[in-house]
């Protein structure tokens, strides 16, 4: 997701599924511990989604990007997957 984010650019909308991971995350441990008996520590897998996400976040802002979208392009991709 982070390349994707550093590639795409931070409009592309790639950084919310690090959102996404985060809270995935949380429910694996969840799982694990009812389900399998066996325990996932999810704290460390959240605090590494969020500095992905900071870091792309910087990164995205700082240094100027090689491949955007258009913003033709962009306006499609925003009305088709509804971000």
């Amino acid at each position: 997701m982070t390349l994707a984010i550093i590639y795409t650019g931070w409009d592309s909308g790639f950084q919310i599924t690090l959102i996404g991971m985060n809270a995935l995350a949380f429910f694996a441990e969840y799982i694990g511990r009812t389900v399998t008996g066996r325990y996932i520590p999810a704290a460390p897998l959240g605090i590494l989604g969020m500095v992905a996400y900071l870091s792309s976040y910087i990164y995205t802002h700082i240094i100027i990007l090689f491949h955007m979208f258009y913003p033709k392009v962009q306006f499609f991709h925003f009305r088709l997957f509804g971000q």
